[in-house]
């Protein structure tokens, strides 16, 4: 399984590939992961989520009553190759997630994770063949910055 970080804040350092970020004493890494970087068209491919809370202080965080949905807690970009973005299936208004999904709020304590998934070929149109790109960035929260992973490429044929 492939793991790419990238750490999100106001002031960012730039080393190893990563970032050393501060925002309002908080300091948040985001790291997803496929567990295959090359996908059938067709196929389901989950992209693994973990929010990682690398300050000294609990971390507040909005978190789902069921995993597998990780879409409805980050902000998803797909791209292709040639830079164009994906966009999410339209599901002509009706709502794809059932409705027992549910939130709460609860405190990341200091070094510790959060981890969910989410299936890419059900909420972004790849089914051609082709080379993706996706990045997850957290939702805004109220004093401190979102967290933004790295790019993880994932071929479809």
């Amino acid at each position: 399984m492939k793991r790419i970080a990238l750490t999100a804040a106001l002031l960012s350092i730039l080393s190893f590939g990563g970032a050393i970020s501060l925002s309002a004493g908080f300091v948040a890494t985001l790291l997803i992961a496929s567990q295959s970087s090359v996908a059938e068209s067709g196929q389901d491919i989950r992209v693994n989520v973990e929010l990682i809370n690398g300050s000294s202080k609990p971390m507040p965080l909005t978190v789902l009553n069921e995993k597998g949905h990780a879409e409805l807690l980050y902000n998803i970009k797909v791209t292709r190759q040639d830079k164009r973005r994906v966009e999410q299936i339209d599901f002509a208004g009706a709502d794809p997630i059932p409705v027992i999904v549910g939130r709460q709020s609860m405190k990341l304590q200091p070094g510790g994770s959060y981890s969910d998934y989410f299936m890419l070929n059900r909420v972004f149109d790849v089914t051609k063949p082709g080379v993706y790109f996706v990045q997850v960035q957290e939702e805004p929260m109220a004093g401190r910055v979102a967290a933004r992973s790295s790019r993880i490429e994932i071929v479809v044929r």
